[in-house]
């Protein structure tokens, strides 16, 4: 804040633009500073101006702007910026004036295009044609182009059976006498000054009757089930933002497959002649914002056909939002996390061999939460070692859960600083790492979600995944980038410098690094880091150890050894193998909540002597653990009532005093219970005469009026359950 406390105070203000043409872009900047952190908004002619694609809230470190995209002749007027913080605000202004000619009202657009019908998917037999076409709102006439799997249709990537055409707004694609390699996901783009925007379908071409295509898939869609919401006051939980070395089970859900009527054996040659031409109902997958989107494909064949993924064409790369992996019984799955409106569209899943291709095709549409954000999160860039910050509004009265990374809960720190003023949500991060970079959520209690992407620029370009898992005797690939070839670099595993390990590789291309490690075991399971030149970024590796018969405890029993504890025991299961351990846990009677009863992460005794942490009926149950996980439960028969035990905070001290005054001693229990004074260790003290006892919650307290030099070396002593605490009055004789 350039040592400035305070109000807000502008450090420089937005320079004069005289003249603007219509179209052009431009953005209002101002340097605020001011401490606590002041928050910024602006107007025009007095109304408050709301983000969205015309207009843009920037702001960087104590930088604040507004961007204005393809000026209007009525984004003339006045714009103040308006900065507030608990301490006061301060406010600077500036005027516009867009001017627009005549050629400018008649070309420029007001809005981007916009399709009102969009082209159809369609299913047909090798040779025959196909038309695709589609509609775009009236206005401006934008530039328009098609393209087939990504590649922009003309010159090289087409022939003499293609034909384009846009008349009337009407844009129309003619392919005749398709053949296979003509299949594919097929893109309208329309663009102008404002935006773009982009319509899809599919096309699938079956091979003719004398022709065998040994190929199959079905594609499904679905958002994530419930459960992957983000769990109230759980710092530890983790939403499917892992990257997964081995391969991983997959749950279909119930969904209806789109190509239902597809179903065949690996003869394809007796299609019926009533499939060669029909149009393919692509179903849609209608998911809420922020939550993840799942596509299972189940693709069979001999042999084995290759599988890639598209969204309108493009080709679909893993990266940290779209996870792309193999399940069993032939099942691919795309998993596109934290889903946002720039992922609506249709996603494809082709598979080819040496004998044929098909594929199968969802389009995803992303609605808005039930808890609408007037203002969202943006997403932010930010260098190495600088400051990063997001900030979003919610709806008032709304509670907000909290702001999570990758999935993980953020809590306060030296790094994270979390502000609410009002109904604004700001997120401060100070020395900006490289593992800093992600996906930034926050959650409203209802569970909406309004999410934003951090890119970090530094030495490393691509950070490592946070998390990587692997089954034992698999091999784990950590890859990097960076930013420059010349910058010094190593790898760190379990904290020490790879250099020689029978079991580790490092290869290097061009920017990118690789650390390869073979034959995973258990044991390798820790931090695995890339160091370039004092930047790192981390993951954390592990490794799964392999399935082996895992049998619970047998014989437990239960016997009451006081009345603040219970001895429990046991014999190990049969057979033994691999167990570790023991862990029991305790839980009252009536209850569904059950707590560990030991500190330790696991017991080696087939024995232990419990407690508990209030008065109340108790049950047992105990568990074996072993070296991929524990055992099922085996409850421990019948039931006890135990007492807590008591706990001192603070125990009694010696009092030294002269006789005739009065002498307190106190003691203070964690919790509020009864106990009882004791008289030179044996004689119990009543509320009486020179003597009062008093309780204050778990405070007790003796008062002694009048001490006397009898009572010199007099022995007090309180004792609660099986706890007890002792001190001595000594007592001083007036001259």
């Amino acid at each position: 804040m350039n040592g400035f406390h305070g109000a807000p105070r502008f450090l420089a203000r937005p320079k004069p633009m005289g003249k603007l043409a219509v179209g052009e872009n431009v953005v209002i900047a101002c340097q605020i500073a001011g401490d606590p952190t002041q928050t910024v908004s602006w107007k025009k002619d007095g109304r408050w101006v709301k983000s969205d694609e015309h207009f843009e809230e920037v702001f960087e470190d104590d930088l604040y702007g507004l961007g204005i995209s393809g000026l209007r002749s009525s984004d003339s007027g006045e714009y103040v910026c308006c900065a507030k913080n608990a301490v006061g605000e301060a406010y600077m202004g500036v005027v516009l004036n867009v001017e627009e000619s005549h050629f400018s009202s008649y070309f420029a657009a007001t809005e981007k295009p916009r399709f009102i019908s969009e082209p159809v998917s369609q299913h047909v037999q090798a040779g025959k044609d196909v038309v695709f076409s589609c509609e775009v709102a009236k206005g401006q006439p934008p530039k328009l182009w098609w393209e087939n799997n990504g590649q922009v249709l003309r010159g090289a990537t087409m022939d003499d059976r293609h034909s384009m055409d846009f008349v009337d707004n009407q844009a129309t694609l003619s392919i005749s006498a398709v053949c296979p390699e003509d299949a594919g996901t097929y893109v309208c783009n329309a663009k102008n000054d404002i935006g773009e925007a982009s319509a899809a379908a599919s096309l699938s071409v079956e091979n003719l009757p004398n022709h065998k295509t040994i190929c199959q898939s079905n594609l499904i869609g679905h958002w994530e089930s419930p459960t992957d919401s983000l769990q109230k006051g759980h710092s530890n939980h983790k939403y499917y933002t892992d990257v997964t070395a081995c391969r991983r089970d997959c749950a279909m859900q119930t969904f209806q497959r789109p190509f239902d009527d597809l179903h065949h054996g690996d003869d394809l040659g007796g299609y019926k002649s009533s499939l060669s031409e029909r149009r393919l109902q692509v179903k849609n997958c209608s998911i809420v914002e922020g939550r993840h989107a799942k596509f299972s494909c189940c693709v069979t064949g001999k042999p084995k056909p290759s599988v890639i993924w598209q969204k309108d064409g493009r080709l679909i790369t893993e990266d940290h939002r779209h996870h792309i992996y193999e399940a069993p019984k032939d099942i691919r799955v795309l998993k596109v996390l934290f889903c946002r409106p720039r992922d609506i569209g249709l996603y494809t899943c082709s598979a080819s061999s040496s004998l044929g291709q098909t594929f199968s095709a969802v389009r995803l549409d992303v609605k808005e939460p039930d808890s609408r954000f007037p203002e969202k999160l943006r997403d932010a860039e930010a260098r190495e070692r600088g400051k990063a910050t997001l900030m979003c509004q919610i709806p008032f009265g709304a509670l907000g859960r909290g702001w999570y990374r990758d999935g993980e809960l953020l809590q306060p720190g030296s790094r994270f600083l979390m502000e609410e003023l009002g109904t604004l949500r700001r997120l401060i991060i100070r020395d900006v790492q490289p593992d800093d970079d992600g996906i930034y959520v926050y959650e409203l209690d209802d569970g909406s979600r309004t999410v934003s992407e951090l890119s970090v620029k530094g030495k490393i370009a691509k950070r490592l995944p946070r998390k990587l898992k692997a089954t034992e005797g698999d091999q784990a690939v950590f890859q990097t980038q960076m930013t420059s070839s010349q910058l010094q670099s190593h790898w760190l595993w379990k904290g020490e410098k790879v250099l020689h390990h029978p079991r580790a590789v490092i290869q290097e291309d061009g920017l990118f690094r690789f650390l390869i490690l073979h034959d995973l075991r258990p044991e390798d399971s820790g931090e695995v880091s890339f160091v370039v030149d004092g930047s790192r970024t981390t993951s954390q590796l592990c490794v799964k150890a392999h399935k082996i018969d895992i049998s619970p405890p047998e014989q437990p029993m239960l016997q009451k050894s006081s009345e603040t504890s219970a001895m429990l025991s046991w014999l190990p299961p049969n057979p033994s193998v691999g167990v570790h351990g023991y862990k029991v846990e305790h839980s009252k009677l009536g209850s569904n909540k059950w707590f560990c009863c030991h500190q330790a992460e696991y017991l080696q005794e087939t024995n232990t002597t419990a407690v508990v942490p209030e008065d109340g009926e108790y049950i047992f149950r105990v568990f074996a653990v072993y070296t991929n996980g524990q055992s099922i439960c085996k409850d421990i028969p019948g039931s006890i009532h135990l007492l807590s035990q008591a706990k001192f905070t603070r125990g009694l001290e010696d009092i030294l005093l002269p006789e005739g005054e009065e002498a307190t001693f106190s003691v203070e229990l964690m919790n509020p219970m009864k106990g009882h004074w004791l008289l030179n260790g044996q004689k119990e003290i009543a509320s009486e005469g020179r003597f009062k006892i008093k309780q204050d919650g778990g405070t007790h307290y003796l008062s002694i009026s009048k001490v006397e030099r009898e009572d010199d070396q007099m022995k007090v002593k309180f004792v609660c359950r099986t706890e007890e605490s002792a001190a001595d009055l000594h007592v001083q004789a007036v001259p």
